[in-house]
């Protein structure tokens, strides 16, 4: 290339012109060849730089997907507890009645629900050894010293319950019977230090569900000689007015919507 820019023409004027024009073409065309293969080479080197600037870059909008996979990242593990441990409650829908505690599970392996008050008043001397297990709503609540311990007492109107929990929509679990067998009493040594507990959070109106035995019965009250484990559910998380029932093999009927 350099020899034809610069070439000088010694030939004739005619011949010496068209080479001349020749050359000038030669060299314009290669003049445009180099700037096409620069502006190429210019365009895969910007858009090199630009890919790799887009990998450098901060995609801040992926900031906004964090909440969701924080959520998921927990209802996953939440779960996965769940299934690893039977709390199956943990998810929507309804299951069988569960112990709340370790405790409640041992009493509940032998605890009678096909006993009902009826039963014992009828029966004394056949039920009065059984152990059974009754929810009942506290009409009558009193916490007393007595001695170095702190006892509750409590008075119950028996309630018919399908031992269902139902974790949907509505707020409570529980969904008892308007109707029921009677009044029942229990006694219950709470644990130490837990006296402000029982004063504060225990009320009338509470359901309580109650594993009992040695049982006798005074003006048809039956009472628990030996409480074996009571446990308190909380106003706010039972209802009976959604459903009218009584013993299993019972018709139900259903009175109102749960929400």
């Amino acid at each position: 290339m350099k020899l034809i820019r610069g070439w000088s023409c010694t030939c004739a004027n005619g011949a010496g012109e068209l080479v001349e024009r020749l050359a000038a073409e030669i060299a314009r065309a290669l003049r445009a060849a180099e700037g096409d293969a620069a502006l190429r080479a210019g365009l895969a080197a910007h858009g090199i730089a630009r890919v790799a600037d887009g990998r450098r870059r901060f995609r801040w909008w992926w900031l906004l997907l964090l909440p969701g996979v924080a959520a998921l990242a927990l209802t996953c593990v939440a779960v996965a507890v769940g299934v690893a441990r039977g709390d199956l409650w943990l998810l929507p829908g309804s299951g069988p009645y569960r112990a709340i505690s370790p405790a409640e599970a041992r009493v509940m392996e032998s605890a009678r629900r096909d006993v009902f008050p009826n039963d014992v008043r009828e029966d004394l001397a056949r039920h009065a050894g059984s152990r059974v297990v009754w929810a009942g709503v506290a009409r009558r609540l009193s916490v007393q010293r007595v001695g170095a311990d702190t006892v509750l007492y409590l008075e119950l109107e028996h309630r018919y319950f399908d031992w269902i929990e139902d974790h949907g929509a509505q707020r409570e679990w529980y969904f008892l019977s308007p109707r029921g067998e009677g009044r029942f009493a229990a006694a219950w040594a709470l644990p130490p230090g837990s006296e402000r507990y029982a004063r504060e959070s225990l009320h009338e109106g509470d359901l309580f569900i109650v594993y009992g035995t040695q049982m006798e019965v005074r003006d048809g009250v039956i009472g628990f000689g030996r409480t074996a484990y009571l446990r308190p559910i909380a106003r706010r998380e039972w209802r009976d007015d959604v459903m009218d029932y009584g013993r299993p093999g019972t018709p139900t009927r259903h009175l109102r919507v749960a929400f």
